[in-house]
C-alpha cells in the first residue's frame, strides 16, 4: 500500500494526552471513531470529536476530507464526564440546558450560560477553543446549530472564554501564545508584525517596507 495514502492523525483528549491514529486518507469519519474507541476503550456515543471548531458527525457516512482534515491534523475529543473537574465561580450564570457540544445534561455537571445564551461546560469550552487555536484561528464563535439548522456564530471575547472555561494559568499562557501567533504575522522582508484580516488569512497585505505578500 502506498505510504502516502496512510495518514497520522493526532487525537488529543481532555487531559492533554495525545494518541496517534493511523488511517487511510479516504477513510470515513465512522472509521476514525472506531479506531479512537479501540485505542481509548471509549464508546463512540460518549465522545465528541472536534476539528477546527467543527464537530465531526458520526453515522452520516462522511469522509475525513469532508471536514478538510489532512495528514498530521490535530483533533480534540470531548467526553461526557459527569460532574466535571472544573468549577465555575459562584457568580457565573449557569443553566440546566444541555451542553451544546457534548450534550451533557447531568444536573451535577455545571454548565455556563454564554453571552449568546447557549450552554457549555468548562471542559467542553476549553477543548472547543483549543481546536480553533490549533487550526490557526484566533476568534472564538459559538458553534450552536438549532434544530432548524440556524447557526449562532456569535463571537465570544477571550476574557469570557478565559473565565467560563476556568482556564488554569498554564492554559491561559498557551491560549495567549496561540492567539498572538495566529493573529500576528511577520513580514518576510522586514520582520514587522502585521495583523491578519479577519475575513481571510490569504488576503494580500502590505507593511511599512511596501513589501506585499500573501
Amino acid at each position: 500500500m502506498d505510504g502516502g495514502s496512510i495518514w497520522q492523525i493526532f487525537v488529543i483528549g481532555l487531559k492533554g494526552k495525545t494518541n496517534v491514529i493511523q488511517i487511510h486518507k479516504d477513510a470515513t469519519v465512522d472509521e476514525l471513531f472506531k479506531k479512537i474507541s479501540a485505542k481509548n476503550k471509549i464508546p463512540p456515543e460518549t465522545q465528541r470529536i472536534m476539528y477546527a471548531g467543527k464537530q465531526l458527525e458520526y453515522g452520516r457516512g462522511k469522509l475525513l476530507t469532508d471536514y478538510n482534515i489532512q495528514n498530521k491534523s490535530n483533533l480534540f475529543v470531548v467526553l461526557r464526564l459527569h460532574g466535571g473537574s472544573k468549577q465555575l465561580d459562584e457568580d457565573v450564570e449557569t443553566t440546566d440546558a444541555p451542553d451544546m457540544i457534548s450534550w451533557e445534561d447531568d444536573p451535577n455537571t455545571p454548565r455556563a450560560k454564554m453571552s449568546c445564551g447557549h450552554a457549555i461546560t468548562p471542559e467542553t469550552l476549553t477543548t472547543y477553543c483549543e481546536s480553533l487555536l490549533s487550526a490557526g484561528k484566533y476568534v472564538f464563535k459559538c458553534p450552536y446549530i438549532s434544530p432548524a439548522t440556524e447557526y449562532c456564530g456569535r463571537e465570544w471575547s477571550y476574557l469570557e472564554v478565559r473565565r467560563l472555561a476556568v482556564l488554569t494559568l498554564d492554559e491561559q499562557k498557551q491560549f495567549e501564545i496561540k492567539i498572538s501567533d495566529n493573529y500576528l504575522r511577520a513580514c518576510l522582508k522586514c520582520g514587522m508584525l502585521i495583523e491578519h484580516e479577519r475575513a481571510c488569512k490569504h488576503m494580500v497585505i502590505s507593511c511599512e517596507c511596501d513589501d506585499t505578500w500573501l
